[in-house]
């Protein structure tokens, strides 16, 4: 296997797939990334793949491939030579006994490389189970929501975020117990096979994330019984899907609430922000929204003092106290891609409802906390 290529382009795909790669293992292939060299008569060029049988990333580069071949080279000690390469082009070659040597500028490395074999094949799918989705708002959607995947893994299926697809349309819905995100299309916006809901895990997720960029641009989903793909431009991300009951989202959202109240949701972070200075890991309280037709006064007190602010709202159906965490709140209102929102309260212990002024293409929920009688 011969291959010379751009040191950049190299570091740039190294840095993309490793994301996908073990980093403790009892596997050494599972720690590693496959390199692949390939040629036709258009082109040549290099496939890197990471896999830790969670997820899988993969890409391809141009390269000036001289000889065919596989192998699997450690991640880390592949990423550190290529980054402190003194020069601009990378040349990569490996013999039969799996010893691959780097040149770079004045600099030779040897170190020994991993059998492909011992590699694991990522999943394949089938050509007629393909979505077609629009980058920018699959991005939207994902980031509406990803807050509130849950982190405990005493409830694995909601690690992850809910995708249903129906009649074109994308719900994408995640919770943790203490928070509920939801997401939706309002028309049509996906080609598809058919009808078909999946959980994907929030780690695949929040890896996409870093993947998207700002373009306009089409990703293809593939889906089998427990994998999903993901490719966009030469990227190609793979992950398990999750399996289990996931919560009837619908049913947590409070119906007939008493107040709802037009807030902007830049003046309400800054308060919450402002009056949350004095919560700390050892000083760990909640704010009190106390709400009129006009304004929310907040207030926080913990054992090193007490904070007031307040902001101007417009309201109607009276007035009411409730305790919230910080965090909760500022990880709904960061979500909400709008100016304003309806914030919505039913009572002192239901959840609060954040949704748009009009419609229903956002909803946050955000659970309160039970505040002592005075």
């Amino acid at each position: 296997m011969k291959f010379v290529c751009d040191r950049k382009i190299l570091l740039d795909a190294i840095n993309t797939v490793s994301k996908a790669v073990s980093s403790k293992a009892t596997v050494s292939a599972l720690e590693g990334i496959l390199l692949y060299s390939y040629m036709s008569d258009e082109s040549s060029g290099l496939r890197l793949t990471g896999y830790d049988l969670e997820i899988g990333i993969e890409t391809t580069i141009e390269a000036d491939v001289s000889e065919l071949g596989a192998v699997v080279v450690n991640s880390r000690q592949l990423g550190d030579i290529v980054r402190k390469g003194a020069d601009s082009n990378i040349y990569f070659s490996c013999d039969d006994k799996m010893l691959i040597t780097i040149k770079c500028g004045t600099s030779t490395h040897e170190i020994l490389g991993i059998s492909s074999e011992d590699f694991p094949q990522l999943p394949e799918f089938s050509e007629d189970k393909r979505i077609e989705a629009d980058q920018q708002l699959l991005k939207k959607m994902i980031k509406q929501t990803l807050y509130a995947v849950s982190q405990n893994m005493q409830r694995p299926i909601l690690t992850g975020a809910k995708f249903i697809l129906n009649d074109g349309k994308l719900v994408v819905v995640s919770s943790d117990a203490y928070r509920l995100a939801v997401a939706k299309t309002e028309e049509e916006k996906l080609k598809s096979f058919g009808d078909i809901d999946f959980v994907v895990p929030g780690k695949t997720l929040n890896e996409l994330l870093k993947i998207f960029d700002d373009m306009e641009k089409t990703i293809k989903i593939g889906i089998s019984q427990k994998h999903i793909m993901f490719v966009i431009d030469n990227v190609m991300v793979v992950s398990r899907l999750l399996a289990g009951e996931f919560l009837n989202y619908e049913n947590s959202i409070p119906q007939d609430c008493i107040i709802k109240a037009k807030v902007n949701v830049r003046q309400f972070i800054d308060s919450i922000e402002r009056v949350s200075l004095l919560i700390n890991e050892k000083m760990s309280s909640h704010i009190k929204l106390n709400i009129d037709d006009e304004s929310i006064e907040l207030t926080c007190t913990t054992a090193i003092g007490r904070a007031n602010d307040e902001v101007l709202i417009s309201s109607e159906g009276g007035k009411m106290e409730i305790g919230f965490s910080h965090r909760y709140l500022l990880d709904a209102l960061h979500a909400c891609e709008t100016d304003e929102v309806i914030f919505q309260l039913k009572s002192p212990l239901s959840p609060a409802i954040i949704m748009p002024e009009e419609g229903d293409a956002f909803i946050h929920l955000v659970v309160p906390v039970r505040m002592r009688e005075k």
